[in-house]
Formats: structure tokens, sequence, C-alpha cells
């Protein structure tokens, strides 16, 4: 079968999304052990304040007092730095797998009709521009032939 098959393409989008889905996790757990690294090497207080407000997003940083960041930072302060080296494990990988099989899933009733349309093409050996041109006059014949459509606004569009 001559070209790429329609359903090779939700698989690749499954797999794109899986890896993409990798790359976040691996990204936001790089941060926070940057941010712990650097909490951890910050002598002064108001200093370490400021690198946890620049963390937060903006509504939380402008509403959070300093007493909760301070209160903050002794929380951060007490967990162990070599514990947020930690990137990828087992369950971001079983969760990378679910990404890829709901992303399948999910565009699979999309590809069906393709799928369906590109075996009877090929069984019948027709020419894909000869079915192109088959879908165009269904739809011109639908459109065009409607009691309610104008004949040269259906021109237009078409």
């Amino acid at each position: 079968m001559p070209g790429i098959h329609p359903g090779s393409c939700n698989l690749a989008w499954g797999l794109a999304d899986a890896v993409m889905y990798l790359i976040q996790t691996a990204t936001e757990r790089t941060r926070a052990a940057n941010l712990l690294a650097r909490l951890h090497r910050t002598t002064n207080s108001a200093a370490a304040q400021a690198l946890i407000a620049d963390a937060l997003p903006d509504r939380l940083a402008a509403a959070a007092s300093s007493d909760a960041l301070e209160s903050l930072r002794k929380r951060l302060l007490a967990l162990p730095e070599e514990h947020a080296r930690r990137v990828l494990g087992k369950d971001d990988f079983i969760g990378a797998v679910g990404v890829f099989l709901l992303v399948v899933v999910a565009t699979f009733p999309v590809v069906i009709p393709f799928a369906l349309v590109l075996a009877h093409c090929m069984s019948a050996r027709a020419k894909p521009s000869v079915l192109s041109r088959a879908s165009m006059f269904c739809w011109k014949i639908s459109s065009g032939r409607s009691p309610n459509a104008r004949e040269s606004t259906t021109r237009y569009a078409q």
C-alpha cells in the first residue's frame, strides 16, 4: 500500500504527546530541584523569600505575606536536597503510556472514515484525485441544489 496509513497519524500524535508529557515532567522537577538547591545555598532569609515569591504565580506571590513565605522557606529547607534530584521514574513512564493510549483512543474515531475510504480506494484501484473529485461533486450537489440557496451565492462559495 503506497503512502502513509491514516492510523499512523494518531499513533504519531500519541507518541508526540507522551514525549511532551515526559519533557514537561522533567522540566518541572528540574526547576523544583534547582529552586531547592538555591534555597539551601542562600543564607539571607529575605533573598530566600524572594526566590520563593518568584517561583509562585503572580497572584499568589502578591497575596503571600512575608510570614507565609518564611514558613514556606523553613518547610522547603527541611526537605533533603537529594530527594528533588530524581527527574523521571517508573510512574512517569506509566503516565506517558497512559497519555499515549488516551490520545490514540480519542483520535481513533476520526481515523476510521479515512481508513475505510483508503481501503476502498486501494481495493478499487481508484486514484485519490478521483476520490476527491467525487467528494467535491457530492458537496456541490448537496449545497447547490438546496431550495433555499441562491445560485449566485452557491457559485461564489464553491
